[in-house]
């Protein structure tokens, strides 16, 4: 259950508890004592899923990963056999499955990797059951035979393969159901809780205005177990403590300032740029033909007055 869930469910049954002992005050409405009652079993119908919502689904988690693993040990050995078998057979076609990778094993899905050994276990059944034959029939089929045995296979390989993948598709199925049935918990336990609270505010709570005159003392306690807590600032920063200025930097005292006294930090000054060297002016020869012509500035003739 989520935080919320939890909370509404504290409040129920701070509720219940105050209703439970001040019965000789409210009892006497008969239309109260009913909904009060539906409220009770809504209550414990609401504890009781969460017992199962909450139940560990780690052990059974675990006991899937180690039989997962088991299965891949046992069925890798007769994946290499059938592999070097047709290797042999020189067949163009190969087997299925049969060149699959370990690494490629450990990130199939779970029914995908049920599939796959099923497969290869089928198809070394069938083959072994030929290297099995009798004399006679081993004659009659000598192009299809070869003898499995010859490459380490046997009916304790085969009985190993076959007990690892129904032990392995069992516990994968307990563990489906586990988190199915938490899930339904989950639905049931919100559609409980949407129950009792407009049960609450659509009953309970307006019939209860009737007792507010006679017992004053009452109504307020029932008020008061009515409001749902909410978690408080200091509450918040127990749970997560929020690092401050002051928790980081230690406060410095005499001793500490002359051992962690600052050490001067040389600033980093740009380094001088090279300035190249000026090229030296040379002096252009003018010819008397090339003489810049100079241009006369217009003279203004001044009026006398």
């Amino acid at each position: 259950m989520k935080n919320k869930e939890n909370r509404k469910l504290n409040m129920y049954l701070n509720v219940n508890e105050i209703l439970e002992k001040n019965i000789d005050t409210w009892g006497k409405i008969p239309e109260l004592k009913n909904a009060y009652n539906d409220f009770v079993d809504n209550v414990k119908k609401i504890t009781g899923l969460k017992k199962e919502q909450e139940k560990d689904t780690k052990s059974i988690r675990k006991l899937k990963e180690n039989t997962r693993i088991n299965l891949i040990d046992k069925l890798f050995p007769v994946k290499n056999i059938l592999e070097v078998y047709a290797y042999d057979r020189k067949k163009t076609k190969p087997i299925k499955n049969a060149n699959i990778s370990r690494n490629k094993l450990l990130k199939n899905k779970d029914s995908l990797l049920i599939d796959t050994s099923k497969s290869i276990w089928k198809k070394a059944e069938k083959l072994y059951s030929q290297s099995v034959l009798p004399v006679e029939k081993v004659k009659s089929n000598s192009k299809k035979y070869k003898d499995l045995t010859k490459y380490g296979l046997s009916d304790k390989i085969l009985d190993e393969l076959d007990k690892a993948r129904k032990e392995f598709s069992e516990v994968r199925l307990k563990y489906k159901n586990q988190l199915s049935d938490k899930k339904m918990c989950t639905k049931k336990i919100n559609s409980l809780l949407k129950q009792t609270n407009r049960l609450l505010k659509k009953k309970i709570d307006k019939l209860m205005v009737l007792v507010e005159r006679e017992n004053p003392q009452f109504f307020k306690k029932y008020k008061e177990s009515r409001k749902i807590k909410k978690i408080t600032v200091e509450e918040r920063n127990i749970v997560t403590p929020k690092r401050t200025v002051q928790q980081d930097i230690p406060k410095q005292t005499e001793t500490t300032k002359k051992t962690n006294s600052p050490v001067p930090v040389k600033s980093k000054q740009p380094r001088p740029t090279p300035q190249k060297p000026a090229k030296p002016t040379v002096k252009k020869k003018v010819s008397a033909n090339n003489k810049p012509k100079t241009t006369r500035k217009p003279t203004v003739q001044q009026t006398m007055p």
